[in-house]
């Protein structure tokens, strides 16, 4: 799973953290009842945006990953047709670039992550697997995000930072040892905490996380990860990893400080899968297969029919904006002219708002006060627009 959850730019604060401390597992244990979700204010962005970058300015944007305001109001946007990193002064100007295709320090094959605390900017590169750290302006400094289990055969993705050292990481989903069958499994996922100077890692959590279907063939097994069944999320703030299940509607604030964990009921409701969109996703697989993957294809939507699971998740992505984490709800997969979203407020754990976004915008960041949101035109062209929160 790579996540589309985000960070917002805020200062680093020290954690009160010991990695060496006992695991704890929670996936399975019990926890306390949510509170009920009360009434929230309407939240909607401006429809003049502040300024735009990549539109009658001269700058070409390809494949925008993420977006984030540094401490001095610039904003920092992951552009993947360098790869580079662009520094945008607050009204919509280009002030630098940093990066380059490559695998060299302060090189990328593709920047998936931005994040931004203090005096300290972090790049990832999930194809890499590592993070690029740059200090003010001094020179990148890389680390590679450990491999976990025997012979480093478990990869491991960056779901957020509580510094600029202390990171959440999150391992790809495994499907355990039923792979033997041909049926559709639940994969499963740790949650890791991960200290950059040290190289410790601390797991906290295991938790399913999206859907596979295992297909039994001559020479094996074969898993094809149905994406399009949603999957759960993962990401961090100052001091608390985040985390939204698959089947639940609520969100799950774990404390790095004493490894509690609240609670925080979202008002959504869980929906049916849509037997439109099941057929939707089979023509589009079918559209791009030959031959005997075209066959597989088939296999598995054919068994798939019976085996979809009841309800779809509660939300579609999280997307850290200033302090706040916005939630976008998961729609069942059918096509809308706007987009649903629960703003919630990950310290105190507070309902802030719901809000609705043209669906023609992606949510990629911002800061208490501006939204940054990606458009792409019927051409495939991108530019960002920076457009004020109105409450």
């Amino acid at each position: 799973m790579e996540p589309r959850a985000r960070n917002s730019a805020r200062r680093a604060r020290k954690l009160p953290l010991t990695l060496t401390a006992a695991i704890v597992v929670v996936g399975q244990t019990c926890r306390p009842s949510p509170p009920p979700a009360t009434a929230a204010a309407q939240w909607r962005l401006a429809d003049v945006p502040v300024f735009e970058l990549g539109r009658d300015d001269g700058v070409l944007l390809h494949l925008v990953r993420d977006a984030v305001f540094a401490p001095d109001g610039s904003l920092l946007v992951a552009d993947n047709s360098g790869p580079r990193l662009l520094r945008v002064s607050s009204t919509g100007e280009v002030v630098d670039s940093r990066g380059r295709e490559g695998n060299g320090p302060g090189e990328f094959d593709g920047i998936t992550r931005v994040f931004s605390l203090g005096d300290t900017v972090l790049a990832y590169d999930g194809s890499l697997g590592r993070v690029t750290t740059w200090v003010g302006d001094g020179e990148p400094q890389v680390v590679a995000l450990p491999k976990l289990g025997e012979d480093g055969e478990v990869g491991t993705g960056l779901a957020g930072v509580v510094s600029a050292k202390v990171w959440v990481l999150y391992t790809w989903g495994s499907a355990g040892a039923s792979e033997l069958a041909t049926e559709l499994l639940k994969r499963w996922q740790d949650v890791l905490v991960f200290d950059a100077n040290t190289q410790e890692v601390a797991k906290v959590a295991r938790y399913p996380v999206n859907y596979s279907y295992m297909v039994v063939e001559q020479y094996g097994v074969t898993g094809y990860r149905l994406s399009f069944l949603g999957e759960a999320h993962v990401s961090a703030t100052s001091n608390h990893w985040l985390f939204v299940p698959l089947d639940e509607a609520v969100l799950l604030r774990g404390s790095l400080a004493d490894q509690a964990i609240s609670p925080v009921s979202l008002p959504l409701q869980l929906e049916p899968y849509s037997k439109e969109m099941l057929r939707g996703q089979r023509e589009d697989w079918l559209s791009r297969a030959t031959g005997s993957y075209a066959a597989r294809v088939r296999l598995v939507f054919d068994n798939l029919s019976g085996e979809m699971p009841a309800l779809a998740p509660p939300i579609r992505q999280l997307v850290h904006v200033g302090e706040d984490v916005w939630l976008q709800k998961f729609g069942g997969g059918q096509e809308t002219e706007a987009t649903e979203w629960v703003v919630v407020d990950p310290s105190g754990g507070n309902i802030r708002a719901t809000a609705s976004l043209d669906a023609e915008v992606e949510l990629l960041g911002g800061s208490d006060s501006l939204a940054v949101v990606l458009v792409r035109t019927e051409l495939d062209e991108e530019f960002v627009q920076v457009r004020r929160i109105l409450r």
